[in-house]
């Protein structure tokens, strides 16, 4: 019976590439939980004269750990079979915690640290869980296990950190969220188990990659909803319009930059790779700090469009060229691992923003907003030209 299931959950090669309406239904929680990351972001940033480092760090610990559950998943329905019983299972209690991740994001560092914690800590434990059950004797189950103890590990700082005052919680959390991550980096070893060489994984590449393709245009559209909404919520003046209009265009741009060349050519690089594991692992990261980008950007088009002719500090400055800057250089690295090459455009741009940072101090902020719009659109027009001169490049991942 046990060998019965193992082989029921282990993934064929022939099996379909596309998601399934479990896995979209998890991606609709994570729409929510993207809409409490960027709301917690906009609340973290002090649109007067500084940047609060402290809650801009306990954001990004909380959205490492909502991006965490994520591509732990697609990475589980990538290995495994996602018509399984065990799979829906997993996923079903993965949207559970997932909901409750996001319910208690706001107040995470508040009265809501426990229902944040606990809800992401009973994931990683119960994602391993159900999986080592399911799988018996089988050989992957070994790295289920290895898992497992890494988990149990981080959650231990996180429970005991929701326990703990705000400052103590921060260090404890980033602890936690950094063992992680350092799991996934050096492939779970335990003593006696050894460690998983999950660069050596056998993905189903073009699963995996529209699944972060999916991700992408989910941040796309909660950074639409996220303008929209403040844009209708006041006076539909004329700098309040131009700011919602350099808005969507930055988003657009956003868009059109991902996708063009590299993002298209994302599922084929994973079916070239010699190591698709090593690339999904490496994709991972890049991925994360594009959806971070997207959602930065979010906040600062809304910081925009609330007081379109106000005077910028540093904070609002930071957040408005500072996202896009972080999205051209992910998008660097996403163009070499895709097509092992780097684009000229895609360095200048990020230097260029970060430049114009002391610049922009000084105009109201509708310029900084259009300056953005304005570099983003000045890198999607040199990359258009100089694809037409050379012609479309061949996916040739370096892994």
């Amino acid at each position: 019976m046990a060998t019965d299931r193992a082989a029921d959950l282990v993934r064929e090669p022939d099996e379909p590439q596309r998601a399934t309406f479990i896995e979209l239904l998890f991606d609709v929680v994570f729409a929510f939980a993207l809409t409490r990351v960027s709301q917690q972001l906009l609340d973290s940033i002090d649109a007067g004269r500084r940047i609060e480092w402290i809650p801009v760090a306990e954001t990004l610990v909380l959205s490492l750990a909502v991006w965490n559950i994520w591509v732990f998943t697609c990475w589980i329905t990538s290995r495994f079979n996602r018509l399984s019983g065990a799979i829906h299972v997993t996923i079903s209690a993965l949207i559970l915690g997932s909901l409750l991740m996001a319910v208690g994001l706001p107040g995470a560092f508040d009265d809501r640290g426990m229902l944040f914690a606990g809800a992401y800590a009973g994931s990683q434990l119960g994602r391993p869980l159900i999986i080592i059950f399911a799988l018996g004797n089988h050989p992957r189950r070994r790295n289920q296990v290895r898992i497992l103890w890494w988990a149990v590990g981080s959650g231990l700082f996180w429970i005991v950190g929701a326990l703990l005052p705000a400052p103590l919680r921060l260090v404890l959390w980033t602890v936690g969220v950094a063992i992680d991550y350092l799991g996934i980096l050096l492939g779970w070893p335990v003593p006696g188990l050894g460690r998983e060489r999950n660069a050596r994984w056998r993905l189903a590449g073009e699963h995996l990659a529209e699944r972060y393709q999916q991700f992408f245009i989910l941040a796309l559209g909660e950074s639409i909803l996220f303008t929209g909404l403040t844009y209708g919520d006041g006076q539909l003046t004329f700098g309040r319009t131009l700011a919602f209009l350099f808005a969507l265009g930055s988003t657009l741009l956003l868009w059109h930059i991902y996708f063009y060349q590299a993002g298209k050519a994302l599922p084929e690089a994973m079916g070239r790779a010699d190591h698709p594991g090593r690339l999904g692992r490496s994709s991972n990261y890049t991925q994360y700090a594009l959806v971070a980008a997207v959602l930065v950007t979010a906040v600062a088009n809304e910081l925009a469009i609330n007081n379109p002719f106000g005077d910028p500090r540093l904070a609002f400055v930071a957040v408005t060229l500072g996202g896009p800057a972080l999205f051209l250089a992910a998008r660097l690295r996403f163009e070499w691992e895709v097509f092992g090459q780097r684009s000229l455009a895609l360095v200048i741009g990020p230097v260029l923003l970060c430049a114009l940072i002391p610049v922009m101090l000084h105009p109201p902020k509708l310029v900084a907003s259009f300056t953005a719009a304005g570099v983003l659109a000045s890198v999607a027009a040199v990359e258009l030209v100089r694809r037409k001169r050379v012609g479309r490049a061949e996916p040739a991942p370096p892994f």
